[in-house]
């Protein structure tokens, strides 16, 4: 288990965009930013992630050894980690394919993993997490609160935030340790954890509406679309699941 040193924060638009800050000034790999709250928080394809105080905002500079090429399946393994961290607490989260951390049908949290190439051209991944903690049921947004769900509603009571952001903060750096370590995916980890395989899904943009069928050693999503005889891999996009 990692030791991790935090840079704490009160408040910042940001964590990625403040450790991507850090990099570009040389700011050594597993250096983690957290903060109390964001006033731009983000998600995957510029969407905004609702970020008030008492929740878990931090992300983890990371210098991969080896080529950019070789970090498909990165997010997938830090939710692994960070599922494993939230069952030691006796949740039972679900993984999402490929950053949406579940109770339910209900989103917790979520993975945000940007790359960016420093001046001599190595990468640099800046691995965010997004994880609500002590928002009320009642606290969400009305556009998201048929779908979202904390720490907090899920357990029935409080948690201490900080000691929430430290063990998660392990657990980005074990997860992208882990995948340097094993220079893959721990595919069996992630899909027994996962609650997209088997669904009906639709792939925007534009790709179409399938079954899922499973997740390859990559990390891509292999889907059976619609009028297909065989899977085909999918490597991003946004995934619905279609009920």
């Amino acid at each position: 288990m990692a030791k991790v040193a935090i840079h704490w924060l009160e408040a910042v638009e940001s964590t990625n965009d403040h450790a991507l800050t850090l990099a570009l000034e040389g700011a050594p790999d597993g250096t983690v930013v957290a903060a109390k709250a964001q006033s731009h928080g983000r998600g995957r394809h510029g969407r905004t992630w609702h970020s008030p105080t008492g929740n878990v905002y931090l992300s983890l500079i990371h210098r991969p050894e080896g080529a950019a090429d070789k970090l498909a399946g990165l997010t997938l393994q830090v939710g692994v980690c960070v599922a494993e961290r939230l069952e030691a607490r006796g949740l039972s989260p679900r993984l999402k394919w490929p950053n949406d951390i579940m109770f339910g049908a209900r989103k917790v949290g979520g993975i945000l993993t940007e790359l960016h190439f420093v001046d001599d051209g190595r990468p640099v991944v800046i691995v965010g997490l997004g994880l609500n903690v002590n928002t009320p049921r009642d606290g969400f947004p009305a556009d998201i609160a048929d779908i979202a769900t904390s720490l907090q509603a899920e357990l029935g009571a409080p948690l201490d935030s900080a000691a929430v952001t430290a063990e998660l903060a392990e657990a980005l750096v074990d997860g992208c340790r882990a995948f340097t370590r094993r220079g893959a995916l721990d595919l069996a980890a992630f899909l027994s954890r996962c609650c997209t395989v088997g669904e009906r899904v639709r792939i925007d943009p534009g790709a179409g509406v399938g079954t899922v069928t499973g997740v390859a050693e990559d990390g891509s999503l292999l889907v059976l679309f619609d009028g297909d005889n065989l899977p085909k891999p999918v490597r991003s996009g946004i995934v619905e699941h279609l009920r």
